[in-house]
């Protein structure tokens, strides 16, 4: 991974999230991004994450520090190395709607992931 370069780890088996993630790859998001696809890849191994179902709920980016960035915050580091969306992740860090934004993916993601269980996605 180069000194700029982010991963951004998602489930393309749920279908909101694949979206999400190829509506951020047309945007031209993040020149230096490598898109791994929990779905498609055993990268489990090679992550910092806590198990596969953890990584199936929540968007996972690992920075150039080798941090990790979960949910919403994960989306602030895309949100702040993709042109002409700097201005999200500014808002976003936002202390009180920042809050606000963590406690509304954490139920967004557990709803999704259980409706992904359901429809028997992975």
């Amino acid at each position: 991974m180069s000194t700029n370069e982010i991963r951004v780890y998602y489930n393309s088996a749920c279908p909101v999230c694949d979206a999400g993630i190829k509506r951020q790859k047309q945007k031209g998001a993040i020149k230096q991004t490598q898109w791994c696809d929990i779905a498609r890849d055993e990268l489990l191994p090679h992550l910092k994450l806590k198990n596969i179902e953890y990584s199936r709920k929540y968007l996972h980016v690992v920075d150039q520090h080798d941090q990790v960035h979960i949910g919403i915050d994960a989306f602030i580091l895309i949100w702040s190395n993709t042109p002409d969306e700097h201005w999200k992740s500014r808002v976003a860090s936002l202390p009180v709607l920042h809050s606000i934004l963590k406690v509304g993916y954490t139920v967004f993601a557990n709803l999704l992931y259980g409706l992904n269980r359901l429809l028997k996605n992975w």
